[in-house]
């Protein structure tokens, strides 16, 4: 199910083409229900990169089980992006990030449980000089090399949210890459 924000008001959205008669979709809570007996996502990566090509003045996404193209499409075709948090989406790979553009807007990001590395961190805090709030939490590839990209290009960052992945084994997260 899709939840929708338009206009301060909450829509539930089963598919697609019931959001086409929105115009002003600015705040998506993606949570995806999952077929129990088929093991299907409900609303696929496919229809929501069309949806993200329609709707470009999308501010605020959450979102589960999303893939690199899925977030490609996004982070190209919605520059007003300023709150993205992404969990659970182990098919997210560096490819989704390499040629992210200027996001001036984002101001929020929280990643949860993908493994992108210390040059995906690289390429997304190149991107957004504004950003005040990170969250990197469960992704067992980011070592204290891209959290020291952190600090060069985010210079009003105020929160940092970090979280070991309680499974992951040499993670290499220490003082020096914070400091």
């Amino acid at each position: 199910m899709l939840k929708v924000i338009c206009k301060d008001i909450f829509v539930d959205i089963t598919s697609p083409i019931d959001v086409c008669h929105l115009s002003s979709i600015e705040k998506f809570d993606l949570t995806v229900d999952i077929d129990e007996d088929h093991g299907h996502i409900q609303i696929s990566n496919d229809n929501l990169q069309k949806l993200f090509q329609i709707f470009s003045n999308i501010t605020h996404l959450k979102a589960t089980y999303l893939n690199s193209d899925t977030v490609r499409t996004l982070l190209n075709n919605c520059p007003s992006l300023e709150g993205l948090t992404l969990c659970d989406c182990p098919d997210i790979g560096q490819d989704a990030f390499n040629s992210i553009p200027l996001l001036n807007n984002m101001k929020a990001l929280s990643i949860i449980g993908t493994y992108i590395n210390d040059n995906v961190l690289k390429a997304i805090v190149q991107n957004t000089p504004n950003l005040e709030h990170l969250s990197v939490q469960q992704s067992v590839y980011v070592t204290d090399v891209g959290f020291s990209f952190v600090g060069v290009h985010c210079k009003k960052l105020k929160c940092l949210i970090i979280e070991k992945y309680a499974y992951s084994k040499g993670r290499n997260i220490t003082n020096i890459g914070i400091d």
